[in-house]
C-alpha cells in the first residue's frame, strides 16, 4: 500500500513539473534524453542493484519487502506521470480543431 501511495504522489509531483529530489532528478534527466526511458524504469534498475547488495548484506525479507515497495512505486510513478501528458495533448488537439472549424484557419 505504501508503494502505491508514494508512487501516486511522486507521479503527481512530476506531472506538475517538480521533483521529490534524489533519483527523480536523474530519472527525469535520463527520460528526456532517451526515448522509452522513464523515471520509474530508472528507479527499478537502480534499486534492483541496491537491493541485490542488501540481500547479501542484510536479511532476505528486508530486501524482498523493499523490492515489492519499489515495484509498485515505479509502476504508479510512470502511470501517473505519463498518462496526463497524452490526454492533455489530445484535449488540446481536439480544442484547436474545434476552434479552427468554428473560426476558420
Amino acid at each position: 500500500m505504501g508503494g502505491i501511495l508514494a508512487g501516486f504522489s511522486n507521479g503527481l509531483v512530476l506531472t506538475c513539473g517538480a521533483s521529490c529530489g534524489g533519483l527523480d532528478i536523474l530519472g527525469l534527466y535520463l527520460s528526456k534524453k532517451g526515448k522509452g526511458f522513464t523515471v520509474g524504469k530508472f528507479s527499478l534498475l537502480f534499486n534492483a542493484a541496491l537491493y541485490t547488495l542488501c540481500l547479501i548484506l542484510f536479511s532476505a525479507p528486508t530486501a524482498i519487502y523493499s523490492a515489492i515497495y519499489t515495484v509498485f512505486n515505479a509502476l504508479f510513478v510512470d502511470r501517473v506521470h505519463h498518462i496526463p501528458h497524452a490526454e492533455q495533448h489530445h484535449a488540446r488537439t481536439q480544442h484547436s480543431d474545434q476552434c479552427q472549424h468554428q473560426h476558420g484557419p
